[in-house]
């Protein structure tokens, strides 16, 4: 049931009505986008969510409004929904929570109108490019391959890479590179579709693996269901190995201009293709130089991340894009800098004029929880860190748990 505060009742509370916010969710069980209905909260914002059923982020108490998702992979009936909480919930902002949201968003904006997927709404179109900026550049936001280069165009270091594809070219870029070598499938997230190979034999497994061929009728079928977005490219990416420690940066940005950037390196992370799952927020200018820059080229609105290699002479090679929060996200305040806050700020018509982007203002240590406890209890150095632990939403608290303990098995901690 929609529960929402109207403009008349905010006012006769003695204050503008809140910035209504929708969170588009289409992993159920993303376990970082489930903590940003808190920090929207938190912000003065209403929260409204979009999300399947069995999702982690209706377990927040910090969602007022939700609007569950049938589960299916069409995408006429996904982006239908959208249409309809749009209209029902008029948020200020949709926020891309994951991955497949922001692949479901650049289908739409790519083939909407054509036979099968019918026009956006003028109020979904409107609000994609209050929420977003620029809609012609997601595809450089959300393709690999894409940001790399445009990267190396404005001068940000970014590690060499060839798009290939077949094995055979795989295999002479590896060649050409060098080993080891990245190889990535353009569209990946959260390390899956990452492998590090380090022989020619590898490299072959990965290929065999991503580069199957899919018959014809099973493309046709794909696109007759409208389930085509998901489908993986055949190509993949092959890149020059960095070797160096994981940085991250976080964006607020409206227009093009960057209004704010969260800096942090990776204190811990499991593996070297998976997030990091202790953060040390620091000031970092050249993660934020070069976030800007990428900012300003795609004429981003709301969030961007980055993810960022740093080398043993301190120099920073960008990795990827996130066109979304990242972990990084909800807990920037502890740093002194409130990226949601700010955003929410410069939506207002009296919003502040140009200035520098503001950055972290004090180094802060988190334990994110519960990825920090995942690969097993926590040792002295760990329990000594602070963490993200949702105490004051025990219903969200018991489903992460439960995430801990599935991670474990898994694991067979």
């Amino acid at each position: 049931m929609l529960n929402c505060i109207t403009e008349t009742a905010a006012a006769s509370a003695g204050g503008p009505a809140p910035a209504r916010v929708l969170l588009l969710a289409l992993d159920a069980r993303h376990i970082s986008s489930c903590r940003l209905p808190a920090a929207f909260a938190a912000a003065g914002a209403q929260v409204g969510a979009l999300a399947s059923r069995a999702s982690l982020m209706f377990r927040s108490r910090h969602v007022t409004a939700r609007f569950p998702l049938a589960e299916t992979l069409n995408a006429r009936q996904l982006l239908a929904a959208v249409e309809r909480a749009v209209a029902t919930f008029a948020p200020v902002l949709l926020v891309p929570c994951d991955e497949r949201a922001l692949w479901l968003l650049d289908h739409a904006l790519a083939q909407a109108g054509r036979p099968g997927l019918p026009a956006l709404s003028p109020a979904l179109s409107a609000c994609l490019a209050r929420s977003l900026g620029r809609l012609d550049t997601l595809p450089a936001r959300t393709l690999k391959p894409q940001t790399q280069r445009l990267a190396r165009v404005l001068g940000v270091r970014a590690p060499e890479d060839v798009l290939a594809a077949t094995p055979e070219e795989a295999q002479a870029a590896a060649r050409r590179l060098g080993y080891p070598v990245v190889v990535k499938r353009p569209r990946s997230c959260g390390g899956s579709g990452v492998r590090i190979c380090r022989t020619p034999a590898e490299v072959d497994a990965t290929c065999a693996q991503w580069m199957r061929p899919r018959s014809r009728w099973s493309r046709l079928k794909a696109r007759l269901r409208q389930r085509d977005w998901v489908q993986p490219t055949q190509q993949v990416s092959v890149q020059r190995y960095i070797e160096g420690r994981l940085a991250v940066s976080c964006a607020a940005a409206r227009e093009g201009r960057t209004l704010g950037v969260l800096t942090a390196v990776a204190e811990r992370r499991a593996r070297d293709i998976l997030p990091a799952d202790v953060l040390h927020y620091v000031p970092r200018p050249d993660l934020v130089a070069a976030t800007a820059a990428l900012v300003t080229a795609f004429g981003a609105s709301g969030f961007v991340s980055f993810d960022f290699l740093v080398d043993a002479e301190d120099k920073a090679w960008l990795l990827e894009c996130n066109a979304r929060p990242t972990p990084i996200l909800p807990f920037g305040a502890r740093a002194g800098l409130d990226l949601v806050a700010l955003l929410l700020r410069h939506l207002r018509p009296e919003a502040p004029g140009e200035d520098a982007p503001a950055t972290v203002a004090t180094e802060a240590r988190v334990a994110l929880f519960p990825q920090a406890l995942m690969p097993g209890p926590a040792d002295e150095a760990l329990r000594a860190l602070w963490h993200a632990v949702p105490w004051d939403e025990p219903d969200l608290l018991r489903a992460l748990l439960v995430e801990l303990r599935l991670a474990r098995a898994a694991g067979g901690g």
